[in-house]
Parts: C-alpha cells; structure tokens; sequence
C-alpha cells in the first residue's frame, strides 16, 4: 500500500462507516489508526486498546484488515503483517471466517512460504476453526465490571491489567492452595534499590521437575526490582527523558530450535518511569526432545538491541535450570532513537542466529561456521584493501592521490561490487539457508536503493567480523548499471554495537559545556615520506579546535604520554583522536597493539595486555570520551583489533569507537580526519557525519574510500551544543 492511499477519500468513508470513528472511545480512535495505517505502519499501543470494541465495530474491522491484506512479495515483512492480524483478531476476539482464512492463503504461493508466513497462516486456520478464547478482561469491559474486582472467602483485589486467565480454572471462593516447595537455587541477594531486571518464568512448574517432550508450557517474561531464579545477571538500564512519557513499550521475542514456539514469538512489554513492568509478555512452548533445551527471548525497543537473555531447561530427565545474560545487559533507552533496521547476530551451535528486531520480528538461523563467516569477511577486506594499494596506469592511484580519475574508480567500483555481492550473499542466501534469512537480505536489497531514502541499521554482533558498510544490495551482471548508492554503507548509516554491557549512562550528548578538550595522539613517525604532511596534520587539527570557543587540546606523540593517559582518571578528553598504526595478532589478541612510532621499534607499542596492567579498565576516563581511531598504513590490521580494543574502551567508560576496516592511505587518513572533526565540532551525530564525509569525497573526489570506516558505538552520538567559532 502507497502512503499516498491513506489519504484516499473513498477508503476513509469506509472507515468511518465500519469502524464508528465518530465515536470518542479510545478503542475506535485505536480502529481508526490501525486502519489509516494498514498494513505498513501498526502501533502494538493501539492493538492493546481494542479491547473495548463492541462487536458491531469489530467485526467491519476484522473483515477490511483482511481485504486489505497484500499477496506479496513474500518475506519477513508478510510473516509481520499477518503476525499483526492475529494480534488484533485476539484481542477483539472476533473469529475470522475458514473463507477469509482460505482466500488469504491462497494469495500465497504453494510452497513459496518461508516458515514464519506458513506459521502464522497456520495460527489463523485455527483460530478459523473453534470458538475464540474467553477473555475475561475483555468480558468484564463488555458486562461493566469495574476495574477492581472484589472476592470474598478469600478477599483480595485483582486489577484490571492483571491477566485473568490464571483464575479460569481455580475455584475462586476456595481459599488457594499452599504453593510447593521447590528444589530452587535461592534468588540473588537484593540488588540496588531501583533496579531493574529481565526475569522469566515457567508458570505453574516446579522448577525440581524436568519439562516433558510435547507437553505444553507457558513461559512468561517481565521486568522487575526483584532478581528472580531465571533473571538477567545485570540491570536492565531504561531511563525516561521526557518527563510526560508514562511508559517505554519494549518488544519481547523468543526464538529456539529446542522448543517448537505455539503461536506469537513476539509480545509487546509495557515498563512505567520505576517500578515492575505492566504485565507479563508470555510464550507458549513446547520442548521437542529430551536433554537441555535452550530458550532465546531478546529484547528490544523501536529496533535498539537492549539486552538477550538465553533459558537451559532440562527436558526428560532432572536438570537445573539456568539463565544467562547475553549482548548489552544495560542500555540507556533515554534518548534511543528509532532505528529502521536492527539485526541481532551471535553464535548458535554450529552456526550462528539472527534476530530481526525491525521492520519485521522474527529469528533466521545463519548455517555458517565461524570460520566460513571470518574466511567470507576477511576476503571481502582483501579486496577493499587490493584496490586501495593496486597499481593503476603506473601509480598507485589510491595511495598517491585524493582525485581519482573516473575510470580508476569505475574499476574500483566494478571490484568492489562483485566482492560486496559475494558478502551479501554468503550472508543472506547461504547454502542451506531459509526463506527467513533470504526475506532479510531482500528487503534491504528493494529499500537500499530507493531515492531519498536513508536508512539507519542496527547491527549487535559477536564474533561476527564483517564490513557491513561493503554490502552490495544489488545486481552486478550489468557493468553500466553498477552504482555506489547500492553498498550499504555509502549512503545509509549502519551502526555496530559489541555485545557486551555498555556504560550506564549511555547518553549520546558529549557535553561541550564548560569546555570541551580534544586530545590528539598522532604518531609522528606514522610515514617515513609524509612526515610533514603528518606534522601539517598536527598543525591543522590543533588550529581547528583553537578557532571554536571553549575548546582546548591536548597533543601526544609517543607511547608513554598515551598510556599514562589512559591510565589517569583525571584525563579530560571528550573526543580522543589517534592517528597511528595498528597491528592486530589473530594468535594472541591480547599482543594486538596501537603503534606510536615505527612498525618495526616494539618499545613504541602498546599492546592491549600493556594497557590492560598499566591503564586497566577499573580505573575509568573522566570524560567518557569518543574514540576515533584512524589506523593507517597498517599491513597487520584486522578485524580482530577492534574485538579486543572496542571492548577495553568501552569498559573504560569510552562512548565508542570510530575505527577502519583495513590499512588506510595516509593521505587519505589526514583528509578524512579533518573533515570529520570538523562536522564532529559543528554538533552532527556521528552517523550523519561519517555518512556525509563518505558522499563528499564520492561526489567531488570520486573517491570511494570513506567506506573504509565504521562506527562501533550509538550513531546518534553528538557534541551539544555545538562548538562555535571564536570571536575574533
């Protein structure tokens, strides 16, 4: 559906016709939302608050959602739409007709599904084919019960956003009966007053008994002050900057190939200002074999990976049952904006799992071994790094200039297409990979493209090297059809976030305020032929932060002076620039290095086990600086650096770091640099900034070489206000 059809007039009289829009009930306001924005756009807000339709509303609603229902393409985003129906359908409980049911599948391909589109029809036929669930909530609004219900023998008090479900069974004038014993580890000690953590429940089982093959379980996720036996090993980080906002609205996902999911993998969690979430978001499950079966339920906001938290339960025969933290356990959702894409990817077994958290739910599994996936990465960076150092017409081109001459970057372009579809497709389309996976690469692939389109993709990554900027989203058969807004990275803002805990306070505004300090740490001896253009660079770096008000800068030049500046808790760096060389030891991370002079003098490196004893990461950065990490002419770099030095930075408080993907051309590096600090000061965020300087040296340089760098922070990272100039 074109968003130009949400304003055609015919179809809103229809809406006002079927949905009562006249009406002041916030359920038909929600009717009226959902229908102007079907099927694209769909707050899980406004599902929620369709509960109070009559069913003279609900039923024209339920029958135009249906006739609106697009026939395709298939893919993650149909799996989502047809996910959304199902939601509503539940809450309203209006049962769809077997024929709407039949007619929508047969919209769709036989055997063309991917599993999560087969899955979701399949929950439709049933819910087609018996009486809907009573909702007692729902019963209750429709009957006038009011908000509290009151029993007696026993008294007590139910809410009306508590689930009423638990009590369909029970004997409610029966007083309840013991809960038993358990056979538990006992919870944690009492953390931090306001505290938050994930939990998650296995409701009505003793956690001393194993789970049974095929019997159905119902497992419940919700965020509360205290720690429970199956609970995130750290705080969940959510702070509410503006102060009318009376709840964040996370999304709960589950995924295992353990557990067979029975019905939605996604729920939407409602978390106030303080205090427990508003409810549970809860699973349906069921184990399909015996031995230890793993539940993965991540969590999310508006795409933003906030944290993952992985269930071993054993099945058949007694076990303990244990959860474990995986990703970023705190986040500061404060000021997270909205990403349009926000992919999860860590190592499943023998390959790995991707988590797609927007514009579409669901989990894919990646049949790639590590090694596959580093050998499909590391190959991609040869190429980038061929085409920097290869010789053209006699020089080496990239090397030795700025400009590029147009069939010099006609040739580059050509190389690196071909090397960024390969990447693309050993990704996304895999040998033995699912309808899901490829759904995820198609829909990047139709979206990259578009004009005055500018996606922002979310990218939280273990052990998964890959130059995501260098994906090509497009066909490469046709040599005059290859085009540089096609990579990823060139005209979209791609974000990589560690998987490991963030600072608390994660807050992407660099105060300027009272001052700001830049440090420079340029290795003076970073080319034997460049040292005075390296020394020039120096020069204008210190003369660009001397022009803003309230700027100072700090310059270092040789090992020692860094190292003990990272070791002092004191430094005030807001922004630490290096220019230096890196050497990366796939063998022995912990002997990779930052290099502040020759390659070849070891006393100049400061290796990541040096500054792990000599600057640790309990002692933090007062200025919780920004890292910009320009590495150039460094043969021995490699993704594996910024495994080991993205993590050491962030742990010492650091915001990020903005690194490269392989060795840069000195020249290169000095001019990047420059045109970067400048935006940086001007008071861009970073992604916008990076995004920018790439289309700039394209467009007046044809050169291509700012895809050679990557954000490993929040992209939306900026210095407020912005650093004016001095006056004169």
């Amino acid at each position: 559906m074109h968003v130009s059809d949400l304003h055609d007039d015919s179809r809103m009289r229809t809406v006002e016709q079927g949905v009562s829009v006249g009406t002041q009930s916030s359920a038909a306001a929600a009717a009226q939302r959902i229908l102007a924005g079907w099927p694209e756009h769909v707050r899980a807000a406004d599902i929620d608050a369709l509960s109070g339709l009559s069913a003279d509303e609900a039923r024209p609603l339920v029958d135009q959602l249906f006739a609106r229902m697009p026939s395709g393409p298939l893919g993650a985003t149909e799996a989502a739409r047809l996910r959304a129906l199902i939601d509503i359908v539940t809450a309203i409980g209006v049962v769809p007709t077997v024929d709407q049911v039949r007619e929508l599948t047969a919209r769709y391909s036989t055997g063309a599904n991917p599993k999560s589109v087969a899955t979701q029809l399949q929950v439709l036929e049933r819910l087609a084919q018996q009486p809907p669930p009573v909702d007692l909530t729902v019963l209750g609004r429709q009957i006038g019960v009011p908000n509290t219900v009151v029993f007696e023998n026993p008294a007590f008090d139910l809410p009306l956003d508590a689930d009423l479900r638990d009590l369909i069974s029970e004997e409610i004038d029966a007083p309840a009966p013991p809960e038993p014993v358990a056979a538990d580890p006992p919870p944690p000690e009492s953390p931090t007053p306001g505290d938050r953590f994930v939990n998650a429940e296995i409701e009505d089982h003793d956690l001393s008994l194993p789970l049974d093959v095929g019997a159905s379980y119902s497992v419940a996720v919700d965020i509360s002050n205290v720690q429970q036996v199956l609970t995130t090993s750290s705080p969940l980080i959510v702070v509410f900057a503006d102060t009318d906002e009376p709840f964040r609205e996370l999304t709960i996902q589950v995924a295992s190939d353990d557990f067979e999911i029975l019905g939605q993998t996604q729920r939407p969690l409602q978390l106030p200002r303080t205090g427990p979430s508003r409810g549970k978001a809860r699973f349906d499950v069921s184990p399909r074999r015996e031995g230890v079966a793993t539940l993965t339920a991540t969590v999310s906001y508006e795409g933003n990976f906030l944290t993952q938290l992985q269930l071993r339960c054993p099945v058949g025969t007694p076990g303990q049952f244990t959860a474990t933290t995986e990703g970023r356990p705190a986040a500061s959702a404060t000021v997270l904006k909205s990403r349009d894409v926000g992919l999860v990817i860590r190592p499943d077994g023998n390959g790995y799992l991707c988590s797609a958290m927007r514009p579409f739910t669901f989990d894919a599994p990646m049949p790639l071994t590590v090694d596959a996936l580093a050998a499909a990465a590391g190959n991609a960076r040869a190429e980038l790094a061929a085409v920097v150092k290869d010789v053209y017409g006699g020089s080496q081109t990239f090397l030795e200039h700025i400009d590029i001459p147009e069939d010099v970057e006609r040739q580059a372009l050509k190389r690196l297409a071909r090397a960024g579809r390969l990447l693309f497709r050993q990704l996304f389309r895999p040998a033995g990979g699912g309808e899901d996976l490829r759904s995820i690469g198609d829909w990047l692939t139709r979206h990259v493209a578009e004009p005055n389109v500018m996606l922002t993709v979310q990218i939280s990554a273990r052990q998964v090297p890959v130059p995501w900027s260098m994906l090509y989203l497009g066909d490469i058969d046709d040599d005059n059809a290859l085009s540089w807004d096609k990579f990823l990275g060139m005209r979209h803002i791609v974000e990589l976030l560690p998987f490991q805990r963030m600072p608390a306070d994660d807050d992407p505004e660099i105060d300027s305020l009272p001052d700001l300090t830049l440090g420079l740490n340029i290795n003076p001896v970073v080319s034997d032929a460049a040292v005075d253009q390296v020394a020039e660079h120096q020069r204008r770096c210190t003369d660009l932060a001397a022009s803003r008000q309230n700027v100072s800068v700090v310059t270092r030049s040789d090992r020692t002076a860094v190292v003990s500046a990272l070791a002092a808790e004191s430094t005030p760096d807001k922004v630490t620039y290096f220019y230096c060389h890196a050497k990366t030891n796939d063998a022995d991370p912990q002997q990779s290095a930052i290099i502040m002079g020759s390659q070849i003098d070891r006393p100049t490196f400061a290796t990541l086990a040096d500054l792990t004893t000599d600057a640790p990461d309990d002692i933090p950065l007062a200025g919780r600086p920004l890292i910009v990490l320009n590495a150039c002419e460094s043969a021995d770099l490699s993704p594996r650096f910024y495994d080991g030095f993205v993590p050491y930075f962030l742990s010492k408080g650091a915001r990020g770091v903005i690194g490269t993907e392989c060795s840069t051309p000195v020249l290169f590096a000095i001019h990047w640099a420059e045109k970067f600090l400048e935006r940086l000061l001007d008071g861009a965020q970073i992604g916008q900034a990076l995004r920018d300087v790439r289309l700039e040296f394209l467009q007046q340089n044809n050169n291509p070489l700012g895809l050679l760098y990557s954000a490993h922070c929040d992209v939306t990272t900026q210095i407020t206000p912005p650093v004016a100039a001095a006056q004169n």
